[in-house]
């Protein structure tokens, strides 16, 4: 439990003085919570608005006969984008591969020698 000087004050106090103080409190946080849901609540209309012009916008382009794109059509247009990046990343690895194997030089291969491992005889 908290053992402050302000809380072993509160429960000093007498009872009604204490349910007084925690009405008070609770008044308190309760109109900042409703002032802070009707502020956003007037930001949520907002953004209906916005929402409702916008549809009249797409409304508009499709009477006029032009075609939104679908979302199947972006799907599929980010999955091929995302298989070239990454096509495009195997085959820059590979060739950096490659490029380290042939900068290996032969006296370099060649300078390596076997080492003989103990064999148990039995």
């Amino acid at each position: 439990m908290l053992n402050t000087k302000f809380v072993k004050y509160l429960q000093s106090r007498p009872y009604h003085t204490r349910v007084s103080i925690f009405v008070f409190t609770m008044v308190i946080f309760g109109i900042m919570a409703f002032s802070f849901w009707t502020y956003s609540l007037s930001k949520t209309f907002l953004a209906e608005k916005n929402k409702e012009s916008e549809f009249m916008a797409q409304e508009t382009l499709l009477n006029q006969g032009e075609r939104l794109p679908s979302l199947m059509n972006n799907m599929k247009a980010n999955i091929s984008e995302l298989g070239d990046t990454v096509s495009q990343f195997y085959f820059d690895y590979v060739k950096s591969e490659e490029k380290q194997k042939t900068n290996l030089d032969i006296n370099q291969i060649k300078k390596i020698k076997p080492v003989k491992l103990p064999v148990e005889k039995q």
